[in-house]
């Protein structure tokens, strides 16, 4: 149910919040979900991106902030929000300008249309879909709905609605229950010179939902894990979380998921859209060429064995680490209460 702050919001701003596919003319139709554009710089449409991130700040600032989200956490979640955009407009660039992509476009005046419209983030899910399975480009957005503290989160069913009804006109298939991963990609502390301890953690939860020939459909959902003392986060979960130390997120993220209790909480607070534990961030359906994946795996096939043989042999080490802060910081916490 919406807050006050969130009516408001919704009263006194644009609901189409994410990149009206550009500039659009009056024929096309205004979507709340389009992709981000291939070309982010374009100046066609640079007021309208403008518009969107300062409608997002809006929604970000201390007056929209929900009552059950700290000054701290607050903080946390705009620095997520800024490095998200930035990190998912550039992924997003890069098969837009991928030299394969241009070499299939130029004598198909059909193709050259769609890439045209989804430069400037004017494409529908289809017509990227087409262009991807005809390109090999490597990968692309279909459609993304931006829905911090929960602000427009009515455009989600929609959204996937389009993604689906794409897919099945390309005679796809649709995957209802896919196998959700979840892995952390930033983790934030309140650091003063009287408190270290965790407060939030940026994650994100991805899945394969789909299939058109060679070309995964795949979804990932962010959000910060309020990991705070009045969170209705499991307090035993939260104070482990709140207890693990500063390090690479692709380590923390090993031990949390091994841990075996925090899935669990995160598919029970999401399954119950619980925005208090649960900060959503944004949504993004995109699409990914299999072949053109299998070719990148093989190639950091060497780097990954060995980040893994690294964090393997640091593992140890680490958790060594992990326990004597943990013993250390439960000494504090108990010294405040």
């Amino acid at each position: 149910m919406l807050t006050e702050q969130h009516q408001q919001l919704q009263d006194t701003e644009s609901p189409l919040w994410w990149p009206q596919r550009g500039a659009l003319p009056e024929s096309e139709k205004e979507c709340a979900w389009a992709a981000t554009p291939g070309k982010i710089y374009d100046p066609a449409i640079s007021g309208s991106r403008a518009e969107v991130h300062n409608q997002v700040m809006l929604a970000l600032s201390p007056e929209f902030r929900p009552p059950h989200v700290s000054e701290s956490l607050a903080a946390f979640v705009e620095l997520t929000y800024l490095s998200g955009r930035a990190k998912g407009e550039n992924e997003n660039a890069i098969g837009y300008n991928e030299q394969s992509l241009q070499c299939a476009v130029a004598n198909n005046p059909e193709l050259k249309l769609i890439l045209e419209k989804a430069n400037l983030g004017r494409a529908n899910p289809r017509e990227i879909v087409e262009l991807i399975g005809a390109c090999g480009m490597s990968s692309a957005e279909l459609a993304r709905v931006m829905h911090v503290y929960g602000y427009r989160v009515e455009h989600l069913e929609p959204m996937f609605e389009e993604v689906y009804d794409a897919v099945r006109s390309k005679n796809g298939v649709i995957y209802p229950n896919p196998e959700a991963k979840y892995t952390i990609t930033a983790l934030d502390t309140a650091v003063t010179e009287k408190d270290f301890l965790s407060i939030g953690l940026a994650m994100k939860r991805t899945g394969v939902i789909g299939r058109v020939g060679n070309t995964l459909i795949k979804q990932r959902t962010t959000f910060v894990l309020n990991i705070e003392k009045a969170s209705p986060l499991d307090q035993n979960v939260a104070r482990y979380l709140r207890l693990l130390p500063l390090d690479n997120p692709r380590e923390l993220t090993k031990i949390v998921i091994e841990d075996g209790r925090v899935v669990p909480e995160l598919v029970r607070l999401l399954a119950a859209n619980n925005f208090e534990a649960i900060v959503p961030m944004s949504t993004t359906i995109y699409a990914c060429n299999a072949d053109n994946l299998a070719r990148i795996e093989a190639e950091n096939a060497v780097e990954r064995s060995l980040l893994i043989l690294t964090s393997e042999a640091k593992l140890p080490e680490f958790r060594a680490l992990r326990d004597g802060l943990s013993l250390a910081r439960t000494a504090l916490e108990s010294s405040r209460q």
